[in-house]
């Protein structure tokens, strides 16, 4: 019967290719933008767009779509290897929407669901048949059409009939380059490259994209467990494309094949210096995670990096290797941050950065952050001075370091895009001990609406006993002339002392942070974390919780790959946040809302607790004049 319906196509010529045009007119399913967006990021990772679409089934915004969405759900999840799930999203097809054009698409996927199980029938080779393929998805045509250029080969059918099928199955598989690669396997051998449409011309054979092709198809062949395929495309991606950029994630693949990759949905991997300068801060934050992981069955295998690039790098691969870990909790220093997510992301494994270093999700998709980052607290700080205060022209005092230069580029970037100035900047050595030096490079006669200094409380002091020695007018001391200009800074100010060593200097100075002890919000978090430590908890502390009681969202999800887990994780919301923030932003890290502090009459004080003051008001009180 199928011969004779391929020599009616053929007598009729292309436009009745697709065996649904032989029903007559068939209503076309259309991708409605949810699907396409689903589509475009199951490209690079299926489980992502899983997530879009089980999302969007679990809200059940538009009855409208419920069909369709339901349909390419249960097809994603088919082509990521979860037959089960994916049947049961083809039957609730059938069985809630047995009008709906979709149900016919339901039947092919249930039918394909057979042929991937090794269970399928005469009734599944029917359906292939006869489905339309205007009803069907892309990804199901082009697997159907390869199983039934097959099955066509076994029986002996002509070079124009396999060429027809061979044809519809590269055309389905156009767009998914996991789809394609499995298609150029099977059916490469009927269809001789000069021979193949270029609109279908398998990725693999693309110069510009050859190599990320063949990532692809590695990563994939991992994914469905296939340890052989997977590491004989890494090991072709290695020999053909030497100067790639994806050498790394393709050595990664092998290596994960070599130890049969290990994964394990409830271990919990952390990197933290336990040893070294760091270990302190390590211990403790070891200690938090512990506590913020306790009760949700959570396994930690926590792991000392020495503080450096070179030991997260290998502890990351003991984790993932040796362990199995479904993410990566750390690392916590600049030194160490950036070789391990630059690591992480090679070996397609989530990892949740406890470094303020910037930047760090810019590596790609698997990193995440959590550690309160300059960018968030200079916008935090200029929410108060700029959108409060009505300040406009600033200075800038910034040790030449890293990190310094880093929270000068984000002032200065973020006041110019508010239509304010930064008149003056200066870099000092933060190891010397005497700023006097630094302090008579600042000009008096340029009316600065504060200074920005981003550095530590100890040393802030310092920088404003030198400025007030140079007879600058800061905080609450005037020299005899001129109106006192504040101070402003991050959270490296947060610290009870400042105003003890900073004096009059430091007054009315402002500043952020992410955690305050004192706010009732964050109490019980405080009192835990108090009678188990006895010490007072920090930013550090706060946002170390807040990962860990995230991560453990994603562990409940069980998800069955890593980039279900990372898809999780994405999603992951905390009801009671203690450092400002409750889930990830699009850039993978934590956005906040912070608190902003200041000195008044000797003491710090959250300036929400004062009521927030204009800066042209603060300046009327100061001068004596009414603004």
């Amino acid at each position: 019967m199928y011969r004779t319906l391929l020599l009616i196509m053929l007598a009729f010529g292309p436009a009745l290719a697709a065996p649904g045009l032989l029903k007559g007119n068939t209503p076309s399913l259309s991708a409605p933008s949810i699907v396409s967006q689903a589509r475009a990021l199951a490209v690079s990772d299926r489980m992502e767009g899983i997530a879009v679409l089980e999302d969007y089934l679990a809200q059940g915004k538009d009855e409208e779509l419920m069909a369709v969405v339901t349909l390419e759900a249960g097809e994603q999840r088919r082509l990521h290897g979860d037959l089960e799930t994916a049947r049961a999203h083809f039957q609730a097809v059938t069985k809630r929407w047995p009008e709906h054009p979709a149900k016919e698409a339901a039947l092919l996927g249930m039918a394909l669901v057979a042929y991937d199980s090794g269970h399928a029938s005469g009734n599944s080779m029917a359906t292939l048949r006869m489905v339309p393929d205007e009803l069907a998805t892309p990804t199901m045509n082009a697997d159907r059409y390869r199983i039934l250029a097959l099955q066509a080969e076994q029986e002996g059918a002509g070079t124009q009939e396999l060429k027809l099928l061979v044809e519809q199955a590269y055309l389905g598989a156009s767009d998914d380059p996991e789809v394609l690669a499995r298609v150029d396997r099977s059916l490469a051998h009927m269809a001789p490259e000069s021979e193949r449409p270029d609109v279908v011309q398998p990725l693999a054979d693309m110069s510009d994209a050859a190599d990320e092709a063949a990532l692809q198809r590695a990563q994939g062949s991992l994914r469905a467990g296939d340890m052989a395929q997977a590491k004989r495309h890494a090991e072709e991606l290695l020999q053909n494309y030497p100067e790639s950029d994806y050498i790394r994630a393709a050595e990664w693949v092998v290596m994960r094949a070599d130890a049969n990759n290990p994964y394990n949905p409830k271990t919990v991997g952390v990197l933290l210096p336990l040893s070294g300068k760091y270990a302190p801060a390590g211990g403790q934050l070891r200690d938090t995670l512990e506590m913020g992981f306790e009760g949700t069955g959570t396994k930690l295998v926590v792991l000392d990096t020495g503080g450096t690039g070179e030991g997260a790098k290998a502890q990351l691969k003991e984790l993932v290797l040796k362990h199995g870990v479904a993410v990566i909790i750390g690392p916590l220093t600049q030194d160490e941050a950036y070789p391990a997510v630059a690591e992480a992301q090679a070996a397609a494994v989530p990892l949740v950065s406890l470094s303020q270093s910037p930047d760090q999700t810019d590596v790609g998709n698997w990193i995440f952050q959590t550690a309160l980052t300059p960018e968030q607290q200079v916008m935090g700080l200029l929410k108060e001075m700029m959108d409060q205060r009505m300040a406009r022209r600033f200075a800038v005092m910034a040790p030449d370091t890293p990190y310094g230069r880093a929270a000068k580029d984000t002032f200065v970037e973020q006041v110019m895009k508010r239509g304010g100035t930064v008149d003056t900047i200066l870099f000092y050595d933060p190891t010397q001990k005497d700023f006097r030096k630094d302090a008579r490079k600042l000009p008096k006669d340029l009316p600065y609406d504060a200074i920005f200094i981003p550095d530590s409380y100890s040393r802030v002091a310092m920088i404003a006993s030198s400025l007030a020695y140079e007879e600058y007018a800061i905080g609450s001391f005037s020299p005899g002339r001129g109106t006192p200009v504040p101070l402003i800074g991050l959270n490296g100010w947060h610290n009870e002392r400042l105003a003890a060593t900073g004096g009059k200097y430091v007054e009315r100075c402002v500043f952020v942070d992410a955690f305050y002890a004192e706010d009732p919000a964050v109490g019980s978090f405080v009192r835990l974390y108090e009678n188990r430590f006895n010490r007072t908890p920090g930013v550090l502390d706060a946002t170390a919780y807040d990962t860990a009681k995230l991560v453990a969202v994603a562990v409940a999800s069980q998800a069955p790959d890593r980039g279900a887990f990372r898809a999780a994780l994405n999603g992951a919301a905390l009801s009671n946040p203690t450092s400002g923030g409750n889930q990830f932003d699009g850039q993978r890290e934590v956005a906040r809302t912070l608190h902003a502090f200041t000195i008044e009459d000797g003491e710090m004080r959250r300036i929400g607790d004062m009521g927030a003051v204009s800066y042209t008001h603060l300046r009327a009180h100061e001068t004596g004049r009414n603004l």
